[in-house]
């Protein structure tokens, strides 16, 4: 069998596939670049749950623990907690919970002292969640008085900072209550 045309591809078929190819690339190009970016944003957004489940969990566990705790109030604003410590039965370590913040970010820090003197000194462990918004994070001491009870409400409030460089950000405040009812509450 002969073959008749064996001149193999024209000009004008090369340069109708190069701008097929040329268009097309692109198109490709932006769904992956799409993609990556939601899997990061999505990554950060994971992230920042797991970092404040795991700072609520360290919290409940120190409540739960705690025999005494010890709410430290603002004195020029009695309303306003600013730290809360928690001390475990037979123990002279108090746990110390609080927000803290730089110009440029927040953060929730824990702080442990024996026998008054620091002994878990501030360094980047002890920084528990960062890049919280700090105008929106606080804690709050309650009781409530209903007949012969007194409930003894402990709330957590925290928000993630927002953070413009990634897709999605948990923007909610988180509240958390914690019941300190059968605990000795010192208030300072």
């Amino acid at each position: 069998m002969r073959i008749l045309n064996n001149k193999g591809m024209s000009l004008i078929e090369m340069l109708i596939v190069m701008a097929i190819i040329g268009i097309a690339t692109p198109l490709i190009l932006v769904f992956f670049v799409a993609n990556m970016r939601g899997y990061a944003g999505t990554n950060h957004y994971i992230g920042q749950q797991y970092e404040l489940q795991d700072a609520i969990r360290y919290i409940r566990e120190d409540v739960e623990a705690a025999k005494d705790v010890i709410i430290y109030r603002d004195p020029s604003n009695p309303t306003v907690v600013t730290r809360v410590g928690f001390i475990k039965p037979g123990s002279t370590e108090q746990r110390v919970w609080s927000f803290e913040s730089d110009p440029l970010s927040g953060w929730l820090y824990l702080k442990v002292y024996n026998d008054g003197d620091l002994t878990h000194p501030p360094d980047s462990q002890s920084k528990m969640v960062e890049n919280i918004d700090i105008s929106e994070c606080k804690f709050d001491y309650r009781e409530e008085l209903a007949g012969a009870n007194t409930y003894k409400h402990l709330m957590l409030y925290i928000k993630m900072k927002k953070d413009e460089n990634k897709e999605r950000n948990f923007q909610e405040v988180i509240k958390t209550e914690f019941s300190v009812r059968y605990k000795s509450v010192t208030l300072n």
